[in-house]
């Protein structure tokens, strides 16, 4: 990419940056209407998600070495 090109998109991004927030500004109402999220306890539900044979074979490796493969690194 040019580097005058590069710099003109810059200055256009930036434009658009400022221009952005002015119209965007949130009110004072909408901050009052907030209200309090009731959060349930959930069980954690087993995921089942299908991996390739490589990306199996990849997670047995980590779960088998979970300080880590390099020797040298390990604490």
């Amino acid at each position: 990419m040019r580097l005058a090109h590069k710099r003109n998109v810059q200055n256009k991004l930036r434009k658009f940056v400022k221009a952005a927030p002015a119209s965007a500004r949130p009110t004072k109402e909408a901050a009052v209407e907030i209200k309090e999220v009731k959060t349930e306890a959930v069980a954690p539900s087993k995921v089942e998600i299908a991996l390739t044979p490589k990306q199996q074979q990849v997670l047995d490796i980590v779960v088998k070495n979970a300080e880590g493969i390099n020797e040298r690194h390990r604490p």
